[in-house]
């Protein structure tokens, strides 16, 4: 199993909810495996979280879980990711996605 965090820090102009995820694209062995969609703001547990306005911005920084994906087979994984949202003015300091592989 690999668990997948995020370690992010935005700003919006927005006044209203953000909306921010990631589309996740799995190759196994260079074979498209699916996707799926990430939100990006929806983390348990969230550590180092800033969540603050300043000169009319919000700013919202945090690391976190989001999900994770099963890894049932030996072979070469390759991932590809797009950042998503639905505000066109959104500020994107820092976005990286972490994989940890957990022992079971």
């Amino acid at each position: 199993m690999v668990e997948v965090w995020n370690d992010m820090l935005i700003q919006t102009l927005r006044k209203d909810d953000v909306e921010v995820s990631y589309g996740l694209e799995q190759f196994v062995n260079g074979t498209s495996r699916g996707g799926l969609k990430i939100d990006a703001l929806k983390t348990n547990p969230t550590i180092e979280s800033v969540d603050e306005r300043a000169r009319g911005r919000l700013v919202k920084g945090f690391q976190g879980k989001m999900t994770y994906i099963e890894i049932n087979e030996t072979a070469d994984y390759t991932f590809k990711a797009i950042l998503i949202s639905n505000d066109s003015l959104l500020i994107v300091d820092r976005a990286k996605l972490v994989f940890k592989r957990v022992a079971i």
